[in-house]
């Protein structure tokens, strides 16, 4: 090993073991959850009219709804009034989508090392990106308005990637929050990710044994970033905000098997993904 890899690495945990503390709003998270949820609805036209069965009161505001065909991938920008909302849902239906989906890593352009799935980099998030950044730019996000972001499961990892996008930026980034979230990409995508959100809390919930925030696998040379939230029980009654330092906590849902699928369409006691039943 020469001594750039040692210096790169040394810098990598670095990166993971200083980012600012922040901490977990329960509330915040509840109100995001039930934005994801809305994203969900397949009926597009009441998703932009903000009468879809998940939809919030009070209304957002000029909803964009942010659609490919291609792709299947589905969420909205709008507005509070106040603040802007970014959401993504993850696929309608089983969780089949993990079987045929490209892991393969390829680099993450203008990202030192960062490598990142090819399925969720190429195929969902850049099939929708120029879409978001045009929504963001009619309701005047570039002002200062406070942005929140959120998202479940593959729509997690558009958000996550999203997120590290808008940091490039002039946005003014509040919160992001994602639910039941897989890995996106290696350790340096990990370490590039924390560094860009220095103080915004950023946080990756956990629903007690869902699986999907164990895939990839580690060992197929991915690695998530902090800081994950583990509901540490079936019914969400406990939970616990875990190391802000690297984003694979032995204390937290790495911690337990077997695992079940079933939690990973439930979060905060709320049915994710039921807004079309």
């Amino acid at each position: 090993m020469t001594i750039k890899k040692v210096v790169f690495g040394i810098w990598q945990l670095y990166i993971l073991y200083s980012a600012s503390a922040t901490y977990y709003d329960p509330s915040l998270s509840l109100e995001l959850v039930h934005y994801t949820a809305a994203s969900y609805c397949n009926d597009r036209a009441a998703l932009a009219n903000w009468t879809c069965k998940d939809c919030l009161s009070p209304p957002l505001l000029n909803v964009t709804v942010v659609w490919n065909s291609s792709s299947q991938i589905q969420g909205f920008v709008g507005s509070t009034g106040s603040s802007i909302v970014v959401a993504f849902r993850g696929s309608v239906g089983a969780l089949d989508w993990l079987e045929d989906f490209d892991f393969s890593l390829i680099p993450l352009p203008n990202c030192d090392g960062c490598l990142v799935s090819h399925g969720f980099y190429r195929d969902c998030f850049l099939s929708v990106w120029n879409q978001v950044q045009e929504a963001l730019e009619v309701l005047g996000a570039r002002r200062g308005l406070p942005i929140f972001l959120t998202g479940h499961s593959l729509g997690a990892a558009i958000i996550e990637l999203t997120a590290w996008h808008m940091a490039q930026g002039s946005y003014n980034l509040s919160a992001v929050y994602t639910y039941g979230t897989p890995r996106v990409g290696n350790p340096s995508w990990a370490a590039a990710f924390a560094s860009a959100l220095p103080g915004i809390p950023a946080f990756r919930v956990t629903h007690f044994r869902d699986p999907v925030p164990h895939l990839p696998l580690e060992f197929q040379g991915y690695f998530h970033p902090p800081t994950e939230v583990w509901y540490s029980t079936e019914s969400g009654s406990e939970w616990r905000q875990c190391s802000g330092k690297i984003g694979e906590d032995s204390n937290c849902s790495d911690s337990i098997l077997p695992l079940n699928p079933d939690d990973h369409n439930t979060y905060l006691g709320f049915p994710i993904d039921d807004c079309n039943s």
